[in-house]
């Protein structure tokens, strides 16, 4: 029987590449070739794009199943590892029979396995994945996360999130290392705005306008940034954190996951510096500081804005803050459910690394390009 090894961490950074694939492909859509569409087909004697649409359509699918696909592949070479007492590494590349791993990838892909992810409803209101906020109702179409693979540890809510942020972890883990601070805080912050803070979809179709005024909500994507009318976001453009962008720019980067991840990291690393500027608050080690990073982010009275945040801290002479925003105070009560979000990340990991190791030949993928390193965190 033959033995075959893989790196299940290297085959979720190969799969995140897939997914930012296919949501700057889905941008690319709908910001360029959409409106150009829309544009022919209003001109003398076009004729339809239907079949064009379908190519479209296709090529997108084919991206996130990609995605899913070997990201299925490194979760079936861990299950194979549910009994083995070893403590590994996420470099360490895992051993086991093809046809173990073989098994352990068609029971993940069982549709079975997606039915028990109906969420449980509340009073008064009825079963459904909306439930989850809307920025993170596809959550409940992943498989379940590997620290609960039998879904007997968490709600089916809290696992639909564990695994979407479990997808998405290198893009986390990548965008918390170029600003310094702790991922959990960035996972934090996309949980609570999905478990707690629950937006059904915007009713309005984009570009809809009222007295020629365009309506649009406030915020977009995961953890819910607000793009337009946002100190807070302004401030982190102007101060180098992120490229100045228009308000249909901004829109557009945080429709993506990756492009929400990059803004709610910025943002908590011009929090963290803000605080470590004011001498009486560096104790408080505000990068690794979840319950002040997720404070600041959710914002609102001194919190609102860098500005407004520091003018108080430099105020209150070094007297104790309490972190009483509901996004703290939710992080400081599940430190458990954030530990095992991004396990197996620690303090002092490096970046995630590229695919090396080769999966099982009937699942073959072809490896990703390397990727170029962050820059420098502004100072």
């Amino acid at each position: 029987m033959e033995t075959v090894s893989a790196i299940p961490e290297h085959l979720f950074s190969y799969s995140g590449t897939c997914t930012q694939g296919a949501e700057q492909f889905q941008t690319w859509i709908r910001m360029v070739l959409a409106p150009a569409l829309r544009e022919y087909e209003m001109s003398p004697g076009a004729v339809t794009c239907s079949v064009l649409d379908t190519d479209v359509a296709e090529q997108v699918a084919a991206a996130y199943y990609t995605d899913r696909n070997v990201r299925r592949v490194g979760q079936a070479f861990l299950e194979t590892q549910r009994d083995v007492v070893t403590v590994r590494t996420p470099t360490m590349p895992v051993f086991a029979q093809e046809k173990a791993v073989q098994a352990a990838y068609d029971r993940l892909g069982q549709p079975t396995g997606q039915s028990s992810r109906t969420p449980n409803p509340r009073p008064g209101q009825s079963p459904g994945p909306s439930l989850l906020s809307h920025e993170l109702e596809d959550a409940h179409d992943y498989t379940l996360p590997y620290v609960d693979a039998d879904g007997s540890r968490y709600s089916p809510r809290e696992d639909a999130v564990l695994s979407w942020i479990e997808a998405h972890r290198d893009v986390i883990v990548r965008e918390a290392r170029l600003r310094g601070i702790s991922p959990k805080a960035i996972a934090a912050a996309i949980a609570w705005e999905a478990l707690e803070n629950v937006q059904p979809a915007w009713p309005v179709p984009p570009g809809t306008k009222l007295l020629g005024v365009r309506i649009s909500q406030r915020w977009v994507g995961p953890g819910k940034v607000h793009f337009i009318d946002s100190p807070l976001v302004e401030q982190v453009e102007a101060q180098g954190y992120l490229p100045r962008a228009s308000v249909p720019e901004r829109e557009a980067i945080l429709a993506t996951d990756e492009g929400s991840i990059r803004y709610i990291a910025a943002i908590m690393g011009a929090i963290a510096d803000t605080t470590d500027r004011v001498p009486a608050y560096r104790s408080y080690n505000a990068r690794e500081n979840v319950a002040l990073l997720t404070h600041v982010y959710q914002g609102g009275g001194p919190a609102k804005d860098l500005t407004t945040w520091e003018t108080h801290l430099r105020g209150n002479h070094g007297r104790k803050i309490i972190f009483a925003n509901d996004m703290a105070q939710w992080a400081a009560s599940h430190q458990s459910f954030l530990d095992e979000a991004m396990r197996p990340w620690q303090p002092g990991d490096g970046p995630p690394p590229h695919l090396t190791q080769t999966p099982p030949p009937r699942l073959r993928v072809t490896p990703a390009p390397p990727t170029p390193g962050p820059s420098p965190r502004p100072t």
